[in-house]
């Protein structure tokens, strides 16, 4: 009687650890000054990373596993970055840079990034009067960029959750004998400071390289917030 009533014991306490082991952790703005970089960046430009969300607490032991959720925005510290990276420091942002990417150009509202061994690009712009609605800004500037680019084709102009306002305009046009896709971010970060980062890369190119975008704008940190 005794043995027996240790086994039953035991079961039970398998009961409770088995759920234990099992449970785990859930995981900006239009301005229009220059039509090169977008909307948000010439009068407002692009918006500034996301805040970080913690992530959700575990949930309370059950006789099944739960079901994994999915944070809304990455828990991983901004201020690492990953191996080969750098960081450049712009006279109003800094920005992560990907392994092989170098400084081009500079100019009083102009930074220019351009990728070795590519034909990658990227540019950050930035203004001191953003516009109030980035999604509304890139859509009254996109008629004309086909008078700017070759083969200027529109994807999308889409709002993002970040900063005071924030949209991603997309569209595919043609340079240095490739097919190139392009994001412009456009955000405002502060009532008096706007950005704008354009992100250019081959389209045969372009999934493999949206983790890249996806750190640069998660470290990206700029000089205004309000």
């Amino acid at each position: 009687m005794l043995i027996g009533a240790l086994v039953a014991l035991l079961l039970l306490g398998l009961v409770i650890v088995v759920p234990l082991l099992n449970s785990g952790d859930g995981d900006g703005e239009g301005g229009g000054d220059a039509p090169q970089a977008g909307a948000t960046c010439t009068a407002a430009p692009t918006s500034a990373p996301a805040p970080s969300a913690s992530d959700p607490a575990a949930p309370a032991p059950t006789s099944a596993a739960p079901t994994p959720t999915r944070s809304a925005t990455p828990s991983a510290d901004p201020n690492v970055l990953p191996a080969g990276w750098t960081r450049h420091e712009g006279p109003t942002f800094s920005i992560p840079v990907p392994p092989g990417w170098r400084v081009t150009s500079t100019g009083s509202d102009t930074v220019i990034f351009r990728q070795s061994g590519g034909v990658g690009e990227m540019l950050v712009q930035w203004g001191s009067n953003p516009k109030a609605d980035a999604v509304a800004d890139w859509k009254s500037q996109e008629p004309a960029r086909k008078r700017f680019v070759n083969d200027y084709e529109y994807l999308s102009i889409e709002r993002c959750d970040w900063y005071r306002t924030c949209a991603d305009w997309e569209w595919l046009e043609s340079r240095d004998g490739a097919r190139i896709h392009v994001r412009n971010r456009g955000f405002a970060t502060a009532s008096n400071r706007g950005y704008a980062i354009r992100w250019e890369i081959a389209e045969s190119e372009w999934q493999a390289n949206l983790a890249a975008f996806d750190q640069v704008v998660k470290g990206f940190k700029p000089d205004r917030v309000n």
